[in-house]
């Protein structure tokens, strides 16, 4: 276990001192009950803080003080429960498109106090540099920002290519930074690798362990000998599960289990969540279990309008869990996954980061604490709790490294040996992506040739075209034919495309393409619809990813962006991430990158057109 803040306990005297009543406290919350997720009960009490350490719960009414108690502020918590701050086990700020401080800003008038943070989509474009950025500017957030040093850059090296490059001596270089804030792997998503023994994550695994880092599991369907194979080398939450039978396995060979209920999920995706709860409800007691909540990937308009960690807290009490184990999900046991003994609960000697709530099923704090300082009341951030952000530094200002393309650039032309011959009504057999569900399938289409040479999408079916372009400066493209994606006509564009963060586009229109990608170049990132021959963006200058405005003026923003956004989709409300998880290859079953399409599960690349292996674009 590890102590974090340990500079706050240095003067043992003041704490024993102010323990014992001698000396009055910095802090004291009054008129509360406290919920303690220790013992899973709640009873009356009054909390005093010295340093930023809890040094005293009374919790006998006989001594309770009120406005009189001896300390230099009393803050009255109005019969309120007083509960700890919550902890996200698993989260992408980048997916935010807010900077770390921003995201601090942002989620703490939520209730978070800590997150996890794995940065590997900001790794992906620029590597130590990108880490550096995202470690110094989450230290001027008014929350603990734990940094999880990226496992898997490029995600599945060979079949994409990014930025950057983590290799063993990146690990332990950055771990080096801040031995307390970096302090564990992020997700291992090269499953098969750790399995099979791949050399290059038997390293990283290895620095990381020597390093003394908590390292954090990313896996698919794994049962069996497999699964055992994979744990036994000590990865520890996992918030991929998808099934009950997946995460009664974890649970039953010791690993932990990460549900993500906070996510920004795609409305055209399954909500696995109900699911995986009805997998904890198979055991006796779901409260003993080693489960923690998570968001992963939720973007700023989400969380500025909606809320964070406490969304997840809110979705388990409202599936009929008791309210205080929900809270221990979020809290107590998100410290004990990560091997922290001073966080997680209102108890002696933690530190202060808690929450006032008027009841215990509806998550909604009307004051937050971080080491016994007030960050936020009443929903909105406590004067003093904003910092100056650090500005970005220029490899992450200039990421984007794409020439302007041409309509021929994006077109896909048929592997025929004479195209201008061809008849109007001629066809060619096409691998195309099937984006009906989450889990993508490969499907042989007869596409039409036009005369040109090039392909012509069915005006039936839902068809449309994908390019993934590589934007560090290899000239490697990605093309070809996605299905049932919805897009309705124009095109629809981003430098938000995981993990790689490469440029893509999904297009009905190649002239709308052309619009929408050039636009991306121009701006170094962001978002583009084109459609109805109106073009509306949302600039990400840092990396092609994060915005430099706050919470409020990038929702605004995006509220603007996906009023002809949700057009190009027929007027259904779509997730922004949509585009981002077309190039997601490490999700399966088929994804489409810099290389071409990929055979997620065989970790192979699949030719375009099957007839012919050797097809390039």
């Amino acid at each position: 276990m590890r102590v974090i803040d340990r500079w706050r306990y240095q003067d043992q005297a003041i704490l024993r001192r102010t323990a014992a009543g001698e000396l009055p406290a910095d802090l004291a919350i009054v008129n509360c009950s406290v919920a303690d997720v220790n013992t899973l009960s709640c009873y009356p009490g009054e909390v005093f803080v010295a340093n930023g350490v809890i040094v005293h719960v009374e919790s006998d009414p006989a001594n309770f003080r009120g406005a009189e108690a001896d300390a230099k502020v009393v803050y009255d918590a109005g019969g309120g429960f007083l509960a700890p701050g919550l902890m996200d086990s698993h989260v992408h700020v980048e997916s935010s498109m807010l900077t770390p401080k921003h995201f601090g800003e942002a989620v703490a008038v939520y209730g978070t106090t800590s997150i996890f943070t794995d940065c590997h989509e900001l790794v992906n474009v620029a590597g130590q540099t990108a880490f550096r950025f995202m470690l110094e500017d989450g230290k001027r957030s008014p929350i603990r920002q734990f940094m999880l040093i990226p496992s898997c850059v490029p995600s599945v090296p060979g079949l994409e290519e990014a930025g950057a490059r983590i290799v063993g001596r990146d690990v332990e270089d950055l771990a080096g930074l801040d031995r307390e804030l970096a302090l564990g792997l992020g997700e291992v998503m090269n499953y098969p690798g750790v399995i099979q023994g791949d050399p290059l994550m038997t390293e990283i695994l290895r620095t990381a362990k020597d390093c003394g880092l908590y390292l954090q599991s990313h896996y698919y369907k794994l049962f069996g000998r497999e699964l055992s194979a994979y744990l036994v080398q000590g990865l520890g939450g996992n918030h991929e599960l998808r099934t009950e039978e997946e995460v009664v396995e974890t649970l039953r060979k010791g690993g932990w289990v990460d549900l993500k209920g906070g996510s920004s999920m795609p409305v055209w995706a399954h909500d696995f969540f109900p699911d995986l709860l009805d997998a904890v409800r198979r055991f006796p007691n779901p409260d003993v279990l080693k489960v923690t909540l998570c968001t992963d990937d939720r973007h700023a308009a989400d969380i500025e309008n909606k809320g964070h960690m406490n969304v997840a807290v809110q979705r388990v009490i409202d599936a009929g869990f008791v309210p205080i184990g929900a809270l221990s999900w979020g809290t107590r046991k998100v410290a004990e996954e990560y091997g922290i003994a001073n966080l997680g609960s209102v108890a002696v000697g933690n530190l202060a980061d808690v929450m006032v709530l008027e009841t215990l099923d509806r998550v909604v704090p009307t004051a937050v604490f971080v080491s016994g300082k007030l960050v936020a009341e009443k929903g909105e951030l406590a004067e003093g709790a904003k910092q100056k952000r650090i500005p970005a530094p220029e490899a992450l200002l200039k990421s984007v490294k794409l020439t302007a393309v041409k309509t021929g650039d994006l077109e896909i032309r048929a592997p025929l040996a004479e195209p201008v011959n061809v008849k109007a009504n001629a066809n060619v057999k096409v691998n195309a992506i099937d984006f009906t569900r989450k889990i993508t399938e490969l499907v042989a289409e007869e596409i039409p040739v036009s005369r040109e040479g090039t392909l012509r999408l069915p005006q039936e079916g839902d068809f449309a075209c994908l390019a993934v372009l590589n934007r560090y400066g290899t000239g490697g493209r990605g093309i070809g034919v996605i299905k049932n994606f919805g897009l309705q006509g124009g095109a629809v564009a981003s430098t938000v495309s995981h993990d790689s963060h490469n440029l893509t586009v999904v297009y009905r229109d190649v002239e709308d393409a052309v619009k929408a990608v050039n636009a991306l170049i121009e701006r170094q990132g962001g978002l583009a619809v084109s459609f109805g021959g109106r073009l509306a963006t949302v600039e990400l200058p840092i990396g092609g990813l994060i915005s430099e405005l706050p919470a409020a003026e990038l929702s605004e923003a995006l509220s603007r962006f996906e009023a002809l956004y949700y057009q190009a989709f027929g007027g259904k409300e779509v997730s922004l991430l949509k585009v981002a998880t077309t190039s997601l290859i490490v999700s399966p079953k088929f994804k489409l990158s810099d290389k071409g399409i990929v055979d997620v599960l065989e970790q192979k690349l699949v030719p375009l057109f099957p007839d012919f292996s050797d097809y390039r674009p």
